[in-house]
């Protein structure tokens, strides 16, 4: 990957990062063969953080249940409660990191290793936990906002208060949709959390459809997992091992064929660089 630090490009007639139109039919296919080069690795890498997974859903469940019925103390419920939360939402970022870092090397022609994977990057959690709970609290205060409009229909004009919430929902969807390549712009180009979010958000306003279709991907995986969750636990895990990281790797491939540097062409001062994603040490 080209570096990051080379100076700003004045010229700005250059592919502008993630206003350059995607080639979904090209990074279909880069994808498809990145997840074939590394498939094995990919499933057994699912297949560990699934393993680590069950003790979050444990300490979730063991904490929701009802004193009255065999439950524990309030105050043990409680703590649990929210340690299953916590390790559910670190595995969910360790787990994306690793995809992307296993994706990306593939990608660019490198054999990754379970090791990469697998291994602890600190600084690439920190930096992919911030973008998530930024967009996390974007949400947040739009379902906060979308509530509040809705209550306030419902007593001056009730058939409009559908509306709204339908609205909400909507502009969610946008949201998310306009934060696709976040991932990769936090940790490939380590740019800061605002940043990203803008970018995305200019991205998506120059090529609505190719990003409407790259986001239909993405959510392709929860849908096969919806579709197959009544066929049995075995099929809806089966599903899942295969479809996330050949979707993170759809999304890579995208994202590498999108043209120039988006930092760069933005003028935006990336972080210093680190050896992230090629080294698993």
């Amino acid at each position: 990957m080209r570096s990051v630090h080379s100076p700003v490009p004045t010229d700005r007639t250059a592919p502008p990062g993630l206003h350059h139109p995607l080639a979904l039919r090209r990074s279909l296919r880069r994808g498809w063969r990145g997840f074939n080069r590394t498939a094995g690795r990919f499933v057994i890498f699912m297949l560990i953080a699934e393993l680590i997974s069950e003790v979050s859903r444990f300490l979730v469940l063991f904490g929701s249940s009802a004193p009255e019925q065999g439950g524990p103390d309030p105050v043990v419920a409680a703590f649990s409660l929210m340690a299953g939360l916590g390790l559910t939402l670190f595995i969910h970022w360790w787990m994306t990191v690793g995809l992307l870092r296993g994706a990306w090397l593939g990608l660019t022609g490198a054999q990754p290793r379970l090791a990469d994977l697998l291994r602890w990057d600190g600084e690439s959690l920190g930096r992919w936990s911030a973008m998530s709970l930024l967009i996390l609290g974007i949400l947040a205060l739009g379902g906060l906002a979308t509530g509040l409009i809705a209550w306030l229909m419902t007593l001056l004009l009730p058939p409009l208060a559908p509306v709204v919430l339908v609205l909400g929902i909507l502009m969610a969807s946008v949201v998310l949709l306009s934060q696709l390549f976040s991932l990769p712009l936090v940790l490939m180009e380590r740019i800061s959390a605002p940043d990203a979010f803008r970018l995305g958000v200019e991205g998506l306003r120059h090529h609505p459809i190719s990003w409407l279709l790259l986001g239909l991907i993405q959510i392709l995986p929860q849908i096969l997992m919806l579709a197959t969750h009544g066929l049995g636990g075995g099929l809806v895990l089966g599903v899942r091992l295969v479809t996330l990281p050949l979707a993170m790797c759809i999304l890579t491939a995208a994202y590498l064929d999108r043209g120039e540097p988006t930092a760069l062409v933005n003028g935006i001062q990336p972080a210093p660089e680190t050896d992230w994603p090629g080294s698993s040490g």
